[in-house]
């Protein structure tokens, strides 16, 4: 995983951003990085 401090919709296609999965994904990854489970 590679962590970049920009996610916006201008780096991100419109449907990944839509995609339902989007925020559990993001959401999982910090919690990876983090080790709060």
């Amino acid at each position: 995983m590679a962590w970049t401090s920009d996610v916006g919709p201008h780096w991100l296609p419109p449907e990944f951003i839509a995609w339902n999965g989007y925020k559990t994904l993001f959401e999982q990854m910090l919690s990876w990085a983090t080790g709060e489970n």
